[in-house]
């Protein structure tokens, strides 16, 4: 199973347009859910697939929640060892069987481009044309994965 699209970059270093695949995903603590990190056994052929393709990518952990992380949120969940936050990955992992399991997510909004501000625009299509590419990069993997 392959989940694809957005995120939210959770350091300085993230920049919207910017591809991540997990490592391992996982809930947030507060989120109420099992503490349990979920890992992403695909992602050394889905950075070879993607870097092979001219897109610079980096690879790390995802962290879920189920509400927007803004301002200081993101900063508490980049203290846990994430670099990224989306809003469905770990609950989709459970879908996938014990088949093969893969995050890649782009960049929507970061720490210094966050969505609510004016500027954002330019980030959101910038993310949206680079999952376009990975898309593209990815459409013929394995059926089924």
């Amino acid at each position: 199973m392959l989940v694809l699209g957005f995120c939210g970059g959770l350091d300085a270093a993230s920049v919207p347009g910017e591809v991540i695949v997990a490592e391992h995903v996982y809930a947030a603590r507060d989120e109420g859910h099992a503490e349990q990190r979920v890992l992403c056994d695909m992602a050394p052929e889905l950075v070879s697939r993607l870097a092979g393709n001219g897109m610079k990518v980096r690879i790390g952990d995802v962290v879920c929640v189920s509400r927007l992380a803004l301002g200081e949120r993101r900063a508490e969940l980049h203290a846990g060892g994430a670099i990224a936050v989306d809003m469905e990955s770990v609950w989709l992992a459970e879908a996938a069987g014990g088949r093969p399991f893969g995050v890649v997510r782009v960049v929507l909004d970061s720490p210094e481009h966050e969505l609510m501000r004016p500027q954002a625009a330019a980030g959101a299509l910038r993310a949206a044309l680079s999952l376009r590419r990975v898309a593209a990069a990815l459409h013929d993997m394995a059926p089924g994965v």
